[in-house]
């Protein structure tokens, strides 16, 4: 049986106001309700509630009840490590981004304040950077780029290895086959484009 805590409790909230569960102008269920719901006390739900009223999701009054006033969140973002990300390229007025140097984490008290986050994205972290990434207490959800640690999601933009191994996979299959890059150019994917073009030459040349 999952033990729920204040954050947890927030973010589901949240995540069912956003998907329309819970429409603009109508009431969230009582307090009472959500803490047999959740299996916790009347004080962890308080809390949660107060994390939604501070994200401008609802209005409580006494009395009346907990009113959906926004379905829209404001979600934040930890990027740490060398940032490419600039507030630019997100086309999106729900996500902000907030670029965190490795250094600024070097104690356990400034890396338990990543809970406050709605998520936390690690950019290529090394090895005492990933124990970092499994130690913090009840984190929010957690993304490495380019790392494979068995207990954390993880995302790969290594474009050029990528093409590489399928290449090589279908040169193998096909060894009499011609093969043939397509270079379709696309606005700000030209770094994108270049990696993925050296591995295809390298499984090539290697063939």
């Amino acid at each position: 049986m999952q033990r729920w805590n204040t954050k947890e409790i927030s973010r589901t909230l949240t995540n069912e106001i956003i998907a329309g569960k819970y429409p603009e102008g109508s009431l969230l269920p009582t307090r009472t309700t959500l803490a047999k719901r959740f299996s916790v006390a009347r004080a962890t739900i308080d809390s949660a509630v107060s994390n939604l009223v501070a994200a401008g999701m609802i209005q409580s009054r006494r009395g009346a009840g907990s009113i959906i006033i926004n379905t829209i969140h404001q979600y934040r973002f930890a990027f740490i490590g060398n940032s490419p990300i600039s507030h630019t390229q997100i086309n999106r007025n729900d996500i902000t981004f907030f670029p965190m140097a490795t250094k600024s984490l070097s104690t356990k008290a400034a890396r338990e304040q990543l809970r406050q986050f709605d998520g936390i994205i690690w950019n290529m972290p090394q090895k005492n950077e990933l124990q970092w990434a499994t130690t913090i207490q009840n984190p929010p959800p957690q993304i490495v780029i380019n790392r494979t640690p068995p207990s954390l999601n993880y995302v790969s933009t290594d474009h050029t290895n990528a093409i590489f191994q399928i290449t090589s996979e279908r040169l193998t299959l096909h060894p009499n086959w011609t093969p043939v890059f397509l270079n379709l150019q696309r606005q700000g994917l030209a770094d994108v484009l270049t990696m993925r073009q050296n591995g295809f030459i390298k499984a090539c040349r290697k063939h």
